[in-house]
């Protein structure tokens, strides 16, 4: 998925949503809230879909409702090259010289078309959205060994703010060098499980944090508890009032 890079490139909170079991306006009001914030959207085409490539990575540039009700979601190819034959294509005779001008489309191979909202649900299984922001940054670098790793977060004020688990993907250990079998979940005040993926070696969660008062954060390494968990948490605020993370 593209979020993958994202993170990396710029160190922001990048939510993976996953489409199964969503409704339709609530993917579509997902999008529309991520465009509005300015966030950037990308996802993977895993289905084929009107000739739209498989396996590729799309940027998501918005939802659109059109005035007869249709809702769209606008895609962008990075290679800027148009594959997509199907409805609401830029020759779509559906198109009236209105409805162009309601979305601003141009009828040009500039990798820019738009998608039927269910025809994006059937294409994607899901898209990645960098919730980049002007934000206060706390990181902290942990090397453990052990099943269960405890943390306190304090706050100066009343706030939520978004937590980021990261580490080593094997895609990032150098050939040849040994990559122990770690597997992570998160825990906030003893609530339920926070799953980090395996995967992508990275989780994100919001907390709710009031002034003055500790939050308990563990960490659990559910697989080789002799291994050294070696990861970094990284606490985002919106609201100026930095939150650090202290071994508990």
């Amino acid at each position: 998925m593209p979020g993958t890079a994202l993170r990396d490139f710029t160190w922001m909170p990048t939510e993976t949503y996953r489409m199964k079991g969503k409704t339709a306006d609530e993917i579509f009001n997902k999008i529309k809230h991520a465009d509005e914030m300015e966030w950037v959207m990308g996802g993977v085409c895993d289905k084929p879909y009107h000739d739209l490539v498989t396996g590729h990575a799309y940027s998501v540039l918005g939802a659109y409702t059109l005035s007869t009700g249709q809702k769209l979601i606008k895609v962008r190819n990075p290679h800027s090259r148009e594959y997509y034959t199907g409805p609401w294509r830029d020759d779509d005779p559906r198109w009236t010289p209105a409805l162009k001008e309601e979305v601003g489309l141009v009828e040009k191979n500039d990798g820019i078309f738009w998608l039927p909202l269910e025809g994006f649900k059937t294409a994607f299984w899901g898209f990645d959205i960098l919730q980049y922001g002007d934000y206060a940054m706390e990181v902290k670098q942990v090397s453990k060994t052990g099943k269960v790793m405890k943390f306190k977060m304090t706050s100066d004020i009343d706030q939520k703010i978004k937590v980021t688990f990261d580490y080593q993907k094997k895609r990032q250990t150098p050939k040849g060098c040994p990559m122990p079998d770690l597997w992570f979940n998160a825990y906030v005040n003893n609530g339920p499980p926070i799953s980090i993926s395996k995967q992508e070696a990275y989780g994100l969660f919001e907390v709710d944090m009031k002034a003055g008062k500790e939050v308990d954060l563990k960490i659990y390494n559910w697989a080789d508890a002799t291994a050294t968990s070696n990861y970094v948490l990284t606490t985002y605020s919106t609201e100026g009032s930095p939150v650090v993370i202290n071994d508990a």
